[in-house]
């Protein structure tokens, strides 16, 4: 009863820190889609999939391999071993490996649209551009408002209302009273932004290594550990192991839990209760010599 109460609560405290990480992904994915920020949509999607990915590849490969490894004398299936250690598990390494190689990528990424601080502003200088080339009044008005601001690296520079026959170049000066530019809160709000993705990648890792370097004695919260035989009013549960893991371990405890260890010893059986029988319908030549002498 322990070892189920931790692991549910290892399963629970895993679930619910994931969850937390993929909500600021998420938030984070919103507010570059409604700030129109530089950061490619690809990049803030992978990021909030993270969390889902890690932990469900992380719990797969635990779980595979503590089904693939020799099972323990002392455990009741293999479901319920402890995953073997890493380098002994070429499934959990390599899922380790595929992880830190997708988190690598994103962290770096996501890294660039913190420093350097200078290099940042050819990408909103584009983007604000092509807004205003567009004539993108939804996009450009969010941001200014958003940022209590008008135009780009001025006032003046690229702001709505865009400048016609009705309006100058400070038009939005004039109508919201502003003063500021939003160079500085627009960048301001990138790198917020990229620093909530290199949070999440880090979080996920900092988890990796917490259940690599505690493994929960139970590996497997969703899979099923035993197989009920349908319409076995007892509920007794046996163990499913297959030939290989028969052949490979050949001890009593192992072969009282296994399905082919119970039909070989019912096998045995018959063929021991085959040969008394068969010594009972046809005596052997000793018995019958007995018989004579007696005679």
């Amino acid at each position: 009863m322990a070892l189920l109460t931790r692991r549910t609560l290892i399963n629970a405290t895993s679930i619910i820190y994931l969850i937390s990480l993929t909500i600021l992904a998420g938030y984070a994915l919103h507010s570059t889609r409604t700030l129109t920020l530089p950061i490619p949509n690809i990049l803030t999607a992978l990021t909030a999939a993270l969390p889902a990915l890690a932990g469900l590849t992380l719990s797969g490969a635990q779980t595979l391999s503590s089904a693939l490894a020799p099972k323990s004398k002392h455990a009741g299936n293999r479901f319920d071993a402890p995953p073997p250690p890493l380098s002994q598990s070429k499934i959990l390494l390599s899922a380790v490996a595929f992880l830190l190689v997708y988190e690598t990528i994103i962290g770096t990424l996501a890294g660039t649209r913190i420093w350097p601080i200078d290099g940042l502003e050819c990408n909103l200088h584009s983007t604000w551009q092509g807004l205003f080339r567009t004539k993108n009044a939804a996009r450009i008005t969010a941001i200014q408002d958003a940022f209590k601001c008008c135009g780009f690296s001025g006032v003046k520079d690229m702001a709505f209302p865009f400048p016609d026959a009705m309006h100058g170049g400070d038009a939005c000066v004039i109508r919201y009273e502003r003063t500021e530019r939003c160079l500085e809160g627009w960048r301001g709000e990138e790198r917020k932004v990229a620093g909530m993705l290199l949070a999440v990648v880090i979080g996920v890792v900092v988890w990796e290594l917490i259940i690599l370097a505690f493994p929960s004695p139970a590996t497997s919260s969703w899979l099923p550990s035993t197989f009920k035989l349908p319409g076995d009013s007892s509920a007794r549960q046996i163990g499913y192991r297959d030939n290989e893991a028969d052949d490979a371990e050949q001890d009593v405890g192992g072969e009282e839990d296994s399905v082919f260890g119970e039909t070989r010893r019912l096998n045995d059986d018959a063929r021991l209760a085959s040969q008394v029988e068969a010594g009972r319908l046809h005596p052997s030549a000793l018995t019958r010599n007995e018989w004579r002498g007696e005679d």
